[in-house]
């Protein structure tokens, strides 16, 4: 019998599982780990072929948690055929300078790109629904969900904003319950820890860090070094779209993650120290959790992409089965 108390835990998966799924890479963390596993799972219960990648060292080998280049194209990498339609138009008319990825964002079953699309794109396709979700998620900011852009910035490179080229992963317009218009950007993540190379300030954000009145001392070092340097773009580019003459009278800027990636938890934490109590009268700041939102669109009235969002990213049954099930070998009977 499993305890019940453990399988609430995320286990170190054990080698041999991970080999046979073909999810065993070097430099993943205990929860991606986990989460290229999960993906594999996934795909092989769909009967969908596995992918291969190309190392910028080795040989091409396969990977569970990538599709064939055929299958991605077909879309399967997006919960409904309606997200997926929805998926190439937004590709096909990003806007300038986007960043988007089209192998990892059709072929890549562990990227967040395709996630945010998974989690947000019905709430853009049936408003009724997106009011629902966006509501339950930030129920003292919402009232009514306008529309949804996805990948998307006021001006890459302008320096009305930040003056380079951050961008929110969706911006969200709503009304607020003060009936005033308000703008929600959300960044999304999946498996990231937040460790890559932390990329060049601008002399804009710095400026609007002085002006913002977010920040207890907003010369902090550390908000412009991993893990805390894109949060901090981010934030200040919502509020750079308040400051700046327009039609957003508040802001909130969204941090969307899994509950069991400690390294964003880690960081949502340690940058929540940096801001003055009062930061919420300027752009505030949250977190929320995948699980969260997977519950809310189902509160909302889409049980089924609730249900195939839970099994796909956050059901973690088949991997405890997977180590339950394993036979430890038998000792020869003695005469």
């Amino acid at each position: 019998m499993v305890d019940n108390n453990v399988t609430q835990l995320l286990p170190i998966v054990p080698a041999d599982i991970l080999d046979r799924y073909h999810a065993n890479e070097s430099f993943d963390t205990r929860f991606s780990s986990g989460a290229r596993l999960l993906q594999s799972i996934w795909r092989e219960r769909h009967g969908l072929p596995m992918g291969k990648i190309k190392p910028e060292k080795g040989r091409r080998r396969p990977l569970g948690s990538r599709l064939t280049p055929e299958v991605a194209r077909t879309g399967v990498n997006f919960l409904t055929p309606e997200i997926a339609k929805l998926v190439r138009r937004e590709a096909a008319y990003r806007e300038y300078g986007a960043f988007i990825q089209e192998e990892r964002l059709w072929a890549n079953l562990l990227s967040s790109q395709p996630l945010a699309f998974n989690l947000f794109g019905q709430a853009k396709l049936d408003r009724s629904i997106g009011s629902k979700l966006f509501c339950a998620i930030l129920p003292d900011f919402v009232a009514e969900l306008e529309t949804i852009h996805f990948e998307t910035s006021p001006g890459r490179g302008d320096e009305r904003f930040t003056g380079d080229n951050t961008a929110f992963d969706l911006l969200a317009t709503v009304t607020t319950p003060r009936g005033t218009r308000g703008l929600v950007g959300i960044e999304v993540k999946f498996v990231e820890s937040l460790k890559y190379r932390a990329r060049p300030m601008t002399k804009r954000v710095d400026q609007l860090a002085d002006q913002a009145n977010l920040y207890r001392d907003p010369r902090a070092k550390a908000l412009r070094d991993v893990p805390l340097e894109q949060l901090f773009r981010l934030h200040l580019l919502a509020v750079s779209m308040i400051s700046h003459s327009g039609p957003y009278k508040e802001g909130m800027f969204v941090l969307v993650a899994p509950e069991g990636n400690r390294n964003v938890a880690r960081a949502a934490e340690a940058y929540r120290g940096h801001l003055r109590e009062e930061h919420a009268t300027t752009v505030g700041f949250r977190q929320v959790s995948i699980e969260t939102c997977i519950e809310a669109i189902g509160a909302a009235g889409d049980v089924e992409l609730s249900a195939a969002l839970h099994e796909r990213y956050i059901d973690l049954e088949p991997i405890h089965a997977l180590i339950a099930d394993w036979q430890p070998y038998q000792l020869p009977a003695q005469d």
